[in-house]
């Protein structure tokens, strides 16, 4: 505990220091000198920069500077000189930049931070280790959406920002090293147009005893990712005949088969014994999410195979919801990623 306080103190004796050949001026005496940092003003109904960086302080300026509160400003006759440094904008924009891979482009730099925004609709992928290693570097605030998240076109994805108005040239250096291992750090993976194969399964289904809701529940959450269902079949609880239907959706070139129905733990319920008996690699079987905890994922031949119960017509949102657009955007599902899916995993039911 003793270090704990002694590490934090220090820390702030580092903010405090982090401005290295600035002079702080009332702003009457600032006249005709280049503010060191942006000027923010904030309202009721606002909040914008007032004056940014490097601008020329005038007389008319003095009073609108008062209203933010500002009565000293930091001012600098050149930025660029000061040696072993680097200014907020050069910092934020540089690992934001260096940080990003396809489809993600920065926003110019502003009150210490940049925006990212995604130029396409797909699915943002954060490299998790290496963001929280890059926070690690002190005044660094580098901030994404969650990874697997589907984004839109122009909306922002992540803001980087820094603490101090300076950072020491050695943090810096740091990052970018940091970057250089882990990168990219964020990426929007697009989504593909797939031929999808839909095997609703159920003996009750089949001999038409109870209407099948699943198919357009699922046909309309494939709009979303501009596809529909390619192939279609209503199988009854046979584990051969659903088998050999997986298999020729596969030969017949669907990118993705989904298997709906009979994945419980009944005598009857087949589903999961077809899966595995087509030779597939079986990635998991149930996961720790709720609702929509008995499912099943296996690859034949880098092909998803994909088993759910009917949860997802009850229910606004299940794990259909949360693998649907990876494997619209091609992304390799492991059950490591499932069982992380445990912390947070219990959802409040919303019923349709």
């Amino acid at each position: 505990m003793g270090n704990s306080r002694i590490n934090n103190r220090n820390l702030v004796q580092q903010m405090k220091i982090k401005l290295p050949s600035l002079k702080k001026k009332r702003v009457e005496d600032a006249v005709g000198l280049h503010l060191a940092h942006d000027i923010t003003v904030i309202d009721t109904d606002r909040k914008e920069i007032l004056f940014k960086k490097g601008h020329k302080i005038r007389e008319e300026d003095i009073e609108p500077l008062k209203k933010t509160g500002k009565f000293f400003v930091y001012v600098s006759e050149d930025l660029d000189t000061i040696k072993g440094y680097v200014h907020e904008d050069e910092l934020t924009t540089t690992i934001a930049n260096e940080s990003i891979g396809e489809n993600l482009k920065v926003s110019p730099p502003g009150e210490g931070k940049v925006k990212v925004f995604s130029t396409i609709k797909g699915l943002l992928k954060v490299n998790v280790e290496g963001l929280e290693k890059l926070n690690r570097i002190f005044g660094v605030k580098f901030a994404t959406l969650y990874t697997n998240t589907v984004v839109q076109e122009n909306e922002i994805v992540a803001y980087v920002g820094f603490g101090p108005l300076f950072a020491p040239r050695d943090d810096f250096e740091k990052a970018l090293e940091i970057i250089e291992k882990e990168k990219p750090i964020i990426e929007v993976k697009k989504f593909h147009r797939l031929k999808v194969g839909l095997i609703v399964t159920g003996t009750e289904i089949y001999n038409g005893l109870i209407k099948d809701k699943f198919t357009p529940m699922f046909r309309e959450k494939l709009r979303a990712f501009d596809s529909d269902i390619a192939m279609h079949a209503i199988l009854p609880d046979d584990e051969d005949l659903i088998r050999d239907k997986i298999l020729e959706f596969i030969e017949e070139g669907c990118d993705l088969v989904v298997v709906s129905g009979g994945l419980a733990v009944d005598p009857d319920d087949r589903t999961t014994f077809a899966i595995q008996n087509t030779g597939a690699e079986v990635e998991f079987y149930g996961a720790p999410y709720f609702p929509g905890s008995s499912i099943m994922l296996a690859y034949y031949n880098g092909i998803p195979i994909y088993g759910t119960t009917a949860s997802p017509i009850f229910y606004k949102w299940t794990t259909l919801d949360i693998l649907l657009p990876r494997f619209f955007a091609k992304d390799r599902i492991r059950r490591e990623e499932i069982v992380k899916l445990g912390h947070g995993g219990l959802h409040v039911p919303l019923k349709k």
